[in-house]
């Protein structure tokens, strides 16, 4: 967007300016301080499928849906009032066949003789298909159960899924990495707090971001209101045009898979201590487990000596 307020130095620079704008599609435009269009590029006209003529003296907010068009008022007299470049706009603007387009208006201050500000120019940029790109990545990163949240190169949040959004707010460990949020802040406060996981995590993640690491994984327990759960963590490099952009974290809810592996640790523990010979076999034959006592049936000391044994060898038919 442009951020100067004062008009070309030379005769003739906004036509030149409108004219290089064409070459690139995008629609340049003028318009006084009551938003009305005094200028407007065969390009924007083409834009909005309609002609030059019918949009001179039209409200250029009159062009934008009903909603939008209260924005675009709003953020044009607030930039009348503080003399301050109007921020760009992305609005629903109705085009002459009633189609409606995704449009970004981007405009800078005018001055007048007096050098107050006395209008606008800038342009209208289509963004339908930047719109259409964004939705897909939104509804893509959405329909993952991964939980998934996306770091700049600061460690800033810039975006996090609706998964990761749903851990938030019922089970407790993504609370405080709010979009906007420095994810390595929030880090460094649990591990001045003792951490012990948020220190490691911290120390991959900063690793990654410095390309010290091209990849990152952990898996930690998280005390949350009602019971422990247990997740891993990926950190994966961002990479945009070549350039480190930052980091894209992944973690996955693993409580069912922990609970699992303690529940057989628990029974692979009260099997070893049994005075019964017990033993676990895979369908194919091979010994899964054996305690002490099924090893003492064979002679042997440990259950390492039958180390190899199929099931055949123990039970010939």
């Amino acid at each position: 967007m442009c951020t100067s307020g004062e008009p070309p130095s030379e005769p003739g620079g906004e036509r030149r300016l409108a004219s290089l704008l064409d070459a690139i599609g995008e629609g340049y435009f003028e318009m006084d301080a009551g938003a009305r269009l005094t200028m407007v590029s065969e390009t924007l006209a083409n834009l909005l499928g309609r002609s030059v003529n019918t949009l001179l003296g039209k409200n250029a907010c009159d062009l934008a849906l009903p909603e939008s068009g209260v924005e675009v008022r709003r953020v044009l007299e607030r930039a009348l009032l503080t003399g301050s470049a109007p921020q760009p706009v992305v609005c629903g603007v109705v085009h002459g066949d009633g189609k409606v387009s995704q449009m970004e208006i981007s405009a800078a201050l005018t001055l007048g003789e007096d050098g107050r500000p006395s209008g606008f120019r800038g342009v209208f940029r289509d963004v339908t298909g930047r719109d259409i790109a964004q939705a897909m990545t939104r509804a893509t990163l959405d329909s993952q159960q991964t939980q998934i949240c996306v770091l700049d190169e600061r460690g800033v949040i810039r975006v996090v899924n609706r998964a990761w959004d749903f851990d938030a707010g019922t089970c407790g460990p993504a609370a405080g990495f709010e979009v906007g949020g420095s994810y390595l802040a929030v880090l460094e406060g649990h591990r001045q707090s003792g951490n012990g996981a948020a220190a490691k995590e911290l120390e991959g993640v900063q690793a990654v971001l410095g390309s010290r690491r091209n990849s990152f994984s952990l898996e930690y327990a998280q005390t949350g209101p009602v019971k422990p759960r247990w997740y891993n963590l990926s950190a994966t490099p961002l990479t945009i045009s070549g350039k480190a952009s930052g980091v894209v974290l992944g973690r996955r809810d693993i409580t069912e898979r922990k609970l699992a592996e303690e529940e057989l640790t628990t029974l692979y523990k009260a099997m070893d201590a049994s005075i019964d010979g017990l033993a676990l076999f895979a369908s194919g034959g091979s010994a899964l487990f054996m305690n002490p006592a099924f090893a003492h049936l064979f002679g042997c000391d440990a259950p390492v000596e039958l180390a190899g044994k199929v099931l055949r060898d123990l039970f010939p038919p």
